[in-house]
C-alpha cells in the first residue's frame, strides 16, 4: 500500500476499519490506501464475523503489504466493539477512520496529519465528503458544508453530529491518555456521543469543504440505511446530554430538542409564537456557550455570533421587523446584543428588495 512501501514498528497513523460481510466494497476501500501520498501508516483490520469473502480479501492483500494486520473476532460482536478492539490495539501517533465500503481521496492522511501537526490544540479532525451510489457513481449532495472552527463544530454538536464519521482522525492520546473509546452499549451514532466527549477535552476542526476527503456511499446495507430511527434517538439522546450540561435549568424535551435542530439546520417557513420563543432559547445557549469558552478566538467568536444571529434575523418576515409583536421582540434581542450584526442583515435586506 501507499506509493512507498513501509514497515513500521510505530506508524504514524493507524487506519482502523472493521468489517462484516464487506466484501462487495471493500477492495475498493483497501484501493483507496493503497494510493495515499502519505505512506507512513498501519491498516488495523477488525474482522466481525464475516460469512462472506471478506477474510480472503483481507488475507491476500497482507501478503501483499505487511502493513495491513487483521485482528479476527470470535464471532460477530457488531461496530462499536470491533472499534474499541481496534483502538486497543493501535499504535500510531494519530488514528484515521475509515469504513469498509467508502474511499479515502489519495491525499486525506497527508492533509489530516499536516493539520494536526501544525494545530496541537486540536485533536480531532474531520472534513467534506462526497456521496456514492451503490455503483460508485457521483451522487447529488444537498447537506449543509461541515463547519471548520472550533466554536462553530461545538454550537452544531448541541443539536447534531458535525462530523462525517468515515473522514475523522484523532490523536490517540485522547484514547491512552484521557480514557475515550466508544460506548459499547450504542450500536449506532456511537461517534456522535464519542466526538462529543472528546471535545470536553480537545479542540475540534473540518478541513476545508471544498476539498473533501473521502467518497461515502450510501447504499442499502449501510448503517445509515438499516438503523435511521435508531441512529435518531440515540442522536436526540447526546444532544439532550450536551444541552443539559450547557444549561441545566432547562427541562430539555424531545420536541423542543427537534425544533431548535430544525431552526438551526433548515430554518423554518413560518415564524409564529413558538418560533420566535425558540429563537430566544437559541439567543439563550448562544451567550452560555460563549461564556462557557472564554478563551475562544475573537474571530471565532465573531464568526459564530454573526452566523446564529443572521440566521435568526433571516427568518423573521420583513414586515414584523417593524410592527410590534410578531418577531419584532426578536429583532429588538438580537439588535440589543450585535447592532454591528443587526444593521448589516438590514442592509442587505434592503439591497435584495431594491435590486432592479
Amino acid at each position: 500500500m501507499g506509493r512507498e512501501r513501509l514497515t513500521v514498528t510505530q506508524p504514524r497513523v493507524t487506519v482502523l476499519m472493521a468489517v462484516c460481510n464487506g466484501a462487495a466494497y471493500l477492495p475498493e476501500a483497501l484501493e483507496s490506501l493503497e494510493v495515499q501520498t502519505l505512506a507512513d501508516f498501519e491498516l488495523l483490520v477488525v474482522e466481525d464475523g464475516s460469512t462472506d469473502a471478506t477474510p480472503d480479501i483481507l488475507r491476500r492483500q497482507a501478503q501483499r503489504d505487511p502493513r495491513l494486520r487483521i485482528l479476527t473476532n470470535p464471532g460477530n460482536l457488531g461496530l462499536t466493539r470491533s472499534l474499541n478492539l481496534g483502538l486497543e490495539q493501535a499504535r500510531g501517533e494519530f488514528v484515521a477512520r475509515q469504513d469498509a465500503d467508502d474511499r479515502s481521496r489519495p491525499d486525506r492522511l497527508a492533509r489530516q496529519c499536516a493539520f494536526l501537526e501544525r494545530h496541537p490544540e486540536v485533536g480531532l479532525v474531520g472534513g467534506e465528503c462526497a456521496y456514492l451510489d451503490p455503483a460508485g457513481r457521483p451522487r447529488p449532495k444537498h447537506d449543509p458544508a461541515p463547519a471548520t472552527e472550533d466554536l462553530t463544530i461545538r454550537w452544531l454538536a448541541l443539536f447534531d453530529n458535525p462530523f462525517y464519521h468515515s473522514t475523522m482522525m484523532f490523536r490517540r492520546s485522547l484514547v491512552t491518555g484521557q480514557g475515550l473509546r466508544y460506548n459499547p452499549e450504542l450500536f449506532c451514532a456511537q461517534d456522535f456521543d464519542l466526538w462529543s466527549r472528546m471535545l470536553d477535552c480537545t479542540q475540534g476542526a473540518n478541513l476545508d469543504p471544498a476539498q473533501p476527503l473521502v467518497d461515502y456511499r450510501i447504499h442499502p446495507q449501510s448503517v445509515t440505511a438499516r438503523h435511521r430511527e435508531a441512529q435518531r434517538a440515540i442522536a436526540l439522546a447526546v444532544s439532550r446530554t450536551r444541552l443539559t450540561a450547557l444549561w441545566p435549568e432547562n427541562l430539555w424535551s424531545r420536541e423542543e430538542i427537534l425544533a431548535l435542530r430544525r431552526l438551526v439546520s433548515f430554518g423554518c417557513t413560518a415564524f409564529g409564537p413558538p418560533e420566535q420563543a425558540r429563537g430566544r432559547i437559541l439567543l439563550e445557549l448562544l451567550e452560555r456557550l460563549l461564556a462557557a469558552h472564554p478563551d475562544a478566538a475573537p474571530a471565532q467568536r465573531r464568526s459564530l455570533r454573526r452566523r446564529v444571529l443572521g440566521q435568526l434575523l433571516g427568518l423573521v418576515p420583513a414586515a414584523a421587523w417593524a410592527r410590534p409583536g410578531a418577531g419584532s421582540s426578536l429583532v429588538a434581542a438580537v439588535a440589543r446584543r450585535d447592532p454591528v450584526t443587526t444593521l448589516i442583515h438590514l442592509g442587505e435586506r434592503l439591497r435584495h428588495r431594491l435590486r432592479p
